[in-house]
């Protein structure tokens, strides 16, 4: 019944960052509302009362985005986060314990921003390996959900100086 072209990517605990991404891309390509269930969540049902369809509606949605999460965990990963009702409850959960709290992202934000400020092109280094060492850089701050403004700033000033921009890379 899935329509996100295979199982969903596994998560063993290493680089949460790239799975993330992979994992948003598999839900949205099951159905946007999977996608959904995940990053906003819905409205819970009210309790004591029968079930909209509307409400029926979402706990199927939520109930397949977090089947596909759980299959695309291994066993030690699923046993931290096994006990969430809401697909959005396991994610911020997943998040947090991989992302580190907003103070941890902070100070790696910080941290890789120097590693910006500092940053040159080697000794016996081509533009494209440079390129590529900026790219990780970039793409670790981005990953971080901190200062995303800011931070397109100061990428937009980088490219716009870099003689890259003029190389056509």
């Amino acid at each position: 019944m899935s329509n996100g072209d295979g199982p969903p990517p596994m998560f063993d605990g290493d680089d949460f960052p790239y799975w993330k991404i992979r994992m948003k891309s598999y839900l949205e390509a099951c159905d946007s509302k999977c996608l959904k269930a995940v990053t906003e969540g819905f409205t819970p049902p009210v309790k004591d009362t029968a079930l909209t369809p509307q409400e029926q509606e979402n706990e199927k949605w939520n109930a397949k985005a977090k089947n596909h999460i759980f299959k695309g965990l291994c066993k030690e990963v699923f046993n931290h986060v096994r006990n969430h009702k809401t697909t959005h409850d396991l994610w911020k959960e997943l998040c947090a314990l991989h992302e580190g709290s907003k103070s941890e992202r902070e100070e790696r934000f910080h941290l890789l921003m120097n590693k910006l400020n500092t940053f040159e092109m080697l000794p016996k280094e081509n533009s494209n390996e440079m390129y590529s060492r900026l790219n990780v850089i970039l793409e670790e701050l981005n990953g971080l959900g901190l200062n995303q403004m800011s931070l397109t700033i100061w990428q937009g000033r980088y490219y716009v100086s870099s003689p890259l921009r003029n190389m056509g890379t």
